[in-house]
């Protein structure tokens, strides 16, 4: 498994993505699109050209935000974001 590389110049680009199976949504990054598993397990995390997609389970609510739990979607049919 690879380690996390430090960014000396330019800027890099972080997709979050909440998943009730990261290791299933894992694999079209890794798999299909050849990028490399920086970090498995929770939360996942997926180098591929300049950015980063992280995969995480959802949770919360937290002390500081107590009315907000993040989910993945319900509904596969409806997204909100591509």
């Amino acid at each position: 498994m690879a380690s996390l590389p430090t960014l000396r110049d330019g800027i890099a680009l972080t997709h979050f993505t909440v998943a009730a199976d990261s290791e299933r949504a894992t694999r079209p990054y890794a798999d299909v699109l050849g990028g490399e598993i920086v970090r498995a397990g929770e939360p996942t995390i997926v180098a591929l050209a300049n950015s980063w997609s992280i995969i995480n389970l959802g949770g919360g609510p937290t002390d500081d935000k107590p009315n907000v739990i993040l989910e993945p979607p319900q509904n596969p049919d409806r997204v909100s974001s591509f």
